[in-house]
């Protein structure tokens, strides 16, 4: 006797399949978000403050510590600040081009960022008046350069300069980091 499957059985086997294979879409980002280490190469940082800006410079330490290539970066980091427990953004960058790194497995990239918030009108960004001392971290795209359609990677160990692409797999963001007020 053959016996064949109600259209329930289907459609239950049919969702388990798609809900299991969206879990595993889901592991493998979270899995590969992990392996990106941000931290500023300071525990604190000085707030400083003019008439037409507040701003801090902080140096960043961005580290692959996965197996595969990644691409950091796009329009640039956002600087959240922990306000009542929760991170909230305080300063976006105002994007004219879009730039990332490609960074290398088991390597490293490092750079200066200044975070300016400006109080002229028709200056941008302006500041938030919530960029004030503090508890921050920065945000920074993470894409997977793999993605079908885009350019091989050569096996340098450097990380340069590369057209955003690839496939997104959200956020990153770096340890916590003090700033403190002038």
């Amino acid at each position: 006797m053959i016996r064949t499957r109600t259209p329930i059985r289907i459609v239950a086997t049919l969702v388990s399949v798609g809900l299991g294979s969206g879990a595993c879409a889901r592991n493998y980002v979270e899995r590969e978000l992990r392996t990106v280490v941000i931290r500023s190469a300071a525990d604190s940082v000085r707030l400083r403050r003019t008439a037409e800006m507040t701003s801090f410079a902080v140096d960043v330490i961005i580290r692959n510590r996965g197996s595969r290539p990644i691409i950091v970066g796009g329009c640039g980091p956002e600087a959240q600040r922990e306000i009542n427990g929760q991170w909230q953004t305080v300063w976006s960058p105002v994007c004219v081009s879009e730039q990332a790194s490609l960074i290398a497995p088991g390597d490293s990239l490092t750079g200066a960022l200044t975070i300016a918030g400006f109080t002229k009108p028709g200056i941008e960004p302006p500041l938030d008046p919530r960029m004030t001392a503090g508890t921050y971290r920065l945000r920074f795209g993470v894409s997977d350069p793999s993605s079908p359609g885009n350019k091989p990677i050569s096996g340098t160990r450097v990380a340069n300069a590369y057209p955003v692409s690839g496939k997104s797999l959200g956020f990153a963001a770096s340890q916590p980091f003090t700033v403190y007020g002038p």
